[in-house]
C-alpha cells in the first residue's frame, strides 16, 4: 500500500497463531487526512479485500482531540501534584 497525504506512520501485524488473520494500525495527521483516506483508493482495496473474508472483520477508528503527558492530569486535578523522574519513571506524590 503507497503511503497516503497525512499519513504519519503505518503498521502490518500477522497474528502468530492464525496466519489470516491482520490488524492496520495507521496514524493520520488530523480528521480531515482520516476521511481522506476512507475516500480514497487505497481504502477501497482493503475495502475489497473485506468482501473477499470469509469472516467479518472487526473495524475500529480511533480518534483523539489531544495527545500529551503527566501535564493533562495536572490540569484536570488543578493542581501541579505528580511528578516523574526521567531516571525513574515511577510516579510519586509530592
Amino acid at each position: 500500500m503507497h503511503i497516503i497525504q497525512g499519513c504519519i506512520r503505518y503498521r502490518m501485524y500477522q497474528d502468530l497463531e492464525n496466519e489470516n488473520r491482520f490488524a492496520l494500525e495507521q496514524e493520520l495527521e488530523s480528521e480531515t487526512s482520516l476521511h481522506q483516506f476512507i475516500r480514497s483508493n487505497a481504502y477501497l482495496k482493503i475495502l475489497a479485500l473485506i468482501e473477499l473474508s470469509n469472516q467479518t472483520p472487526e473495524i475500529l477508528f480511533i480518534t483523539t482531540s489531544k495527545i500529551g503527558g503527566i501535564e493533562i492530569a495536572e490540569a484536570v486535578r488543578g493542581e501541579k501534584s505528580l511528578k516523574c523522574s526521567p531516571a525513574r519513571p515511577e510516579f510519586f506524590l509530592k
